[in-house]
């Protein structure tokens, strides 16, 4: 089960078991997630293909415009997060001051981290395909933006990069003001950060610190907490299905509210509403 989905900054590729071969000259810049313990064949700008003990739990990092080929059989799912190279600036350029000539290939090294953000997007495309609900857009880039600090940190480690930057300032009051209302106004549509950060004129990474400064929570914690409240009113007062209610609020189906609304509240919608 192959499976895309585009957030419109970033391209998520559910990768399934089995063998694969890829062989192109990379036109994104792109992060494959391996939690396979095996030995990838694979050719970086040459033609030659030489054999690599790949651990599991690793992450490596193929630039946009490299001849990349690869032939490996993977015994679980694995993830290759495509980013837009606006984006790739904002983060390597803005918060972190590596020059994006500087940025080369990146064999794959263990990294735990990068390994549960990489579960994390498998199991929401895995969820989106078997129920038929649309992704969870802002999700999926909270977990892009995860991968793409760890690649960023990569390149700092391996150039002995100074990690030193200014502290990140809260959300100023008109910027925090325009951004909660453009969430209020479209809590039953698809939200991104790419969307949150335009509204704010600030960079993704930039602004997804401040928010957390200003707020208390994550952009994506602070969505989901404002659904979960809007699905509280809906079921309290509306005649809505648990389902109607769902979508009203910004869920991309049943299950999603259900999972999110027990996660915030401790019980299930139906519940919720029958003590209600």
């Amino acid at each position: 089960m192959e499976r895309e989905v585009d957030s419109g900054s970033m391209r998520f590729i559910l990768l399934p078991p089995g063998e694969t071969e890829y062989f192109s000259v990379a036109k994104r810049s792109f992060i494959d997630v391996n939690l396979n313990p095996i030995e990838h064949r694979m050719a970086i700008a040459s033609d030659v293909l030489e054999t690599m003990q790949v651990p599991a739990d690793s992450v490596g990092f193929v630039p946009a415009g490299i001849d990349f080929r690869v032939m490996v059989k993977n015994f679980l799912p694995g993830l290759i997060v495509e980013i837009l190279p606006d984006v790739w600036t904002d983060v390597f350029e803005a918060e972190f001051g590596i020059d994006q000539a500087d940025i080369e290939f990146l064999s794959y090294e263990r990294d735990p981290v990068a390994a549960e953000l990489g579960r994390a997007g498998i199991r929401l495309l895995t969820e989106e395909h078997w129920s038929g609900e649309r992704a969870d857009s802002l999700a999926l880039e909270s977990i892009g933006m995860g991968l793409i600090s760890r690649i960023a940190r990569r390149f700092q480690e391996d150039r002995s990069v100074s990690t030193e930057k200014p502290m990140a300032s809260a959300l100023a009051r008109q910027r925090q003001k325009a951004v909660l209302e453009y969430i209020e106004d479209r809590l039953n549509s698809s939200i991104s950060l790419i969307d949150l950060a335009s509204v704010a004129n600030m960079s993704v990474s930039h602004f997804s610190r401040s928010f957390k400064l200003a707020i208390g929570s994550s952009p994506l914690r602070y969505v989901m907490y404002r659904r979960v409240t809007r699905a509280k009113l809906l079921l309290t007062d509306s005649n809505m299905s648990v389902a109607q209610v769902a979508h009203a609020s910004g869920f991309s189906g049943q299950s999603h509210l259900t999972r999110v609304f027990k996660e915030f509240t401790g019980t299930t919608p139906a519940m919720f509403r029958r003590n209600a």
